[in-house]
């Protein structure tokens, strides 16, 4: 093994693609709200994570960084090292939930930025002589999303000649707003079978900030705990100006229009409609610093049993593979359930030596009306 469960799971199952079949998941239905909600009234909101208030004190959410909140509060996120130093922030990209910024603004509390509410028309001050009028927001496509969302759970186990070598998961949560737009929180994890951590530890976990609206990436994180190695990534997909940040800012790589990260487009995938026969290509922005055209082929139907049940599936084939833990040397191919959902059921990759198959264990999907 090289490093980490993820890479195998990012580098075979999210470089994914389309595929269809029967389901036999316990299934949530819901109905989606209103992706705006009502503005708070000022003085009625109280010092909470994610909200401002009139001091210009900011607290802080999961899924924030240093960037959004100075671009959604400030108008220029490249004044997250002022922001930094101001508040003795070592790392820009390490802030915990909860923690308090001092933006040295005043805001009126009507703008919160916080999880579910709109960011109306912002009263600002600065401290300093000069306001920078905040970036215009371009207009980003409107995409449909009947596949998945908040609730949705999947438990894959990763076999190695038969042996459950590990254990998946991937999962969609409501996310906190970035910069004015609703977003769904994609997570990814991995770790080691209990019987083999004795020999290699893993406790891989990689999250993606989804435009809900527009099925496009915001941001992207890494956090790998593999053995005695550790490593945390954080990138920054600016989709207003179509760079994509790195090394706390002193990275920035330009990139397609509604690039995806390397999660976030195997949820993009699963949205669109396909037919065998198909090639569909996805621009992914990988953490290593470069862009890949992504193409995956739909091969054939065919039916499949895994231990979360019987499904009718398209089998396809994703034509770039990533390199992680498992170096694929051969074919990849990946069956998804055939409907609008387009679950992942079964993934089997050649590696080095041998076949790791990526199975679907248990699954509480989502009927998104």
């Amino acid at each position: 093994m090289r490093r980490g469960l993820l890479p195998i799971i990012c580098g075979v199952l999210l470089l994914s693609g389309c595929a269809t079949g029967r389901t036999e998941f316990k299934v949530i239905k819901i109905t989606p709200q209103p992706l705006a909600t009502a503005t708070p009234t000022p003085g009625d909101q109280p010092e909470t994570p994610g909200h401002t208030v009139a001091a210009g004190i900011y607290v802080v959410v999961r899924g924030d960084c240093l960037w959004n909140i100075c671009a959604r509060h400030l108008g220029d996120p490249w004044k997250y090292r002022e922001i930094a130093r101001t508040n003795d922030i070592p790392d820009p990209d390490l802030i915990e939930p909860g923690q308090r910024l001092d933006l040295g603004v005043r805001l009126d509390r009507a703008d919160t930025g916080a999880r579910g509410t709109s960011t109306p028309a912002r009263t600002l001050t600065r401290t300093s002589a000069h306001t920078p009028s905040p970036t215009p927001t371009p207009t980003f496509p409107e995409r449909p999303n009947r596949a998945f969302g908040p609730g949705e759970k999947l438990l894959f186990s990763v076999e190695y000649f038969g042996i459950s070598a590990g254990y998946a998961t991937l999962s969609v949560h409501a996310g906190p707003e970035m910069f004015g737009r609703p977003t769904l929180h994609l997570i990814a994890t991995a770790r080691t079978h209990p019987a083999f951590e004795w020999i290699f530890k893993v406790r891989d976990r990689i999250e993606s900030f989804f435009d809900a609206r527009g099925l496009f990436s915001w941001r992207y994180e890494k956090h790998l705990r593999e053995g005695g190695y550790s490593n945390d990534s954080f990138i920054i997909y600016d989709q207003i100006t179509q760079q994509v940040i790195k090394d706390n800012g002193r990275t920035v790589l330009p990139a397609s229009p509604l690039v995806q990260d390397v999660l976030s487009q195997f949820y993009f995938f699963r949205t669109l409609p396909v037919r065998v026969g198909d090639e569909i290509t996805v621009p992914v922005f990988a953490d290593n610093g470069k862009e890949y055209e992504v193409i995956v082929k739909v091969l054939r139907r065919e039916q499949v049993s895994v231990p979360a049940g019987k499904f009718d599936c398209l089998v396809v084939q994703p034509l770039l593979k990533f390199e992680g833990i498992f170096q694929s040397k051969g074919d990849i191919h990946i069956w998804l359930t055939d409907d609008q959902r387009k679950v992942p059921v079964l993934i089997k990759s050649a590696i080095v030596i041998g076949t790791i198959d990526i199975v679907l264990r248990d699954a509480t999907v989502v009927d998104v009306e």
